[in-house]
């Protein structure tokens, strides 16, 4: 396979490590508005997570690099389980309240998180409840990320030095 651009291999890496420490999510997917344009049910099993690469500047660094730094969005996403109110029986609250559960499970396994050698680590800075207009749940997780690109940096090819030294003896000073 070809060399996978930064973008590539951050968002596989995440959705690696979603599928392994997160058991619960039923669905790690690129974001494309999965659970915002549906008929009857979005294409997704429940709870899922959505992730998204934005925001990202860019400042030049010499010889072409630039230092990268953006957002990865997770957008968590759940049916409504069961009732929270507070006259619930606990059982059925807990269930309820497991969406909070799987949102500190996901900050758990990315927060602080290298997820690609070279890359700095993920870092949580905003969570947030999406409004909807359905009965669906949706939070974003927020995190930071930076890395060095160095794709477009020119090759170079070294050559070897030349001796100096051309010719006669050289005299060394007494």
């Amino acid at each position: 396979m070809a060399v996978l651009s930064p973008n590539a291999q951050l968002f596989m890496a995440i959705q690696a490590r979603l599928k392994l420490k997160v058991a619960a999510l039923k669905w790690i997917d690129q974001n494309f508005g999965q659970i915002d344009s549906y008929e009857q049910r979005p294409p997704v099993l429940f709870p899922c997570a959505l992730i998204d690469l934005t925001g990202f500047s860019f400042e030049d660094l010499p010889k072409g690099a630039q230092r990268c730094n953006g957002r990865v969005i997770i957008s968590l996403s759940t049916a409504p389980f069961s009732n929270s109110n507070a006259s619930t029986p606990t059982p059925q609250k807990e269930k309820a309240i497991e969406y909070y559960e799987i949102e500190w499970a996901i900050h758990n396994a990315l927060h602080n998180w290298i997820p690609v050698t070279g890359m700095e680590k993920l870092l949580r800075r905003t969570m947030d409840k999406q409004e909807r207009d359905d009965a669906l749940r949706e939070r974003l997780i927020i995190f930071e990320c930076g890395y060095c690109d160095a794709g477009a940096v020119p090759a170079t090819v070294q050559f070897a030095r030349p001796d100096p030294f051309i010719g006669g003896d050289m005299l060394l000073p007494t």
